[in-house]
């Protein structure tokens, strides 16, 4: 994923979930997403939509997916899958070439 793009990701999904954060959590994100640390934004926010009980949209699912496959051969890359299966747990999350959903027991 291009980094523009990812850093688009970041706002959007902070966006999401805007409702939920207080006013030092939304200024913590905009500043690490002003330093271009959006990595640790997109991180963080699939980390904490299970524990606000909140889920991705269809569209932020198939572009968190995106840029998680970016990561594919790295060794968070199971990780992260891991992350997103929890943030919508029906959800089939892709890795290679075959699907797995949460908790399964190939990763």
């Amino acid at each position: 994923m291009r980094r523009h793009t990812a850093n688009e990701l970041a706002w959007d999904l902070v966006e999401h979930i805007r409702s939920h954060l207080d006013v030092a959590q939304l200024n913590t994100l905009f500043v690490k997403l002003g330093v271009g640390d959006h990595e640790f934004v997109i991180r963080l926010i699939l980390r904490r939509l299970p524990r606000i009980g909140a889920s991705l949209t269809p569209e932020l699912l198939s572009r968190s997916q995106v840029w998680i496959d970016g990561y594919r051969g790295h060794t968070d890359y199971p990780w992260l899958l891991e992350l997103l299966a929890a943030t919508h747990p029906t959800a089939l999350v892709t890795r290679h070439s075959w699907h797995w959903q949460r908790g399964s027991p190939s990763i």
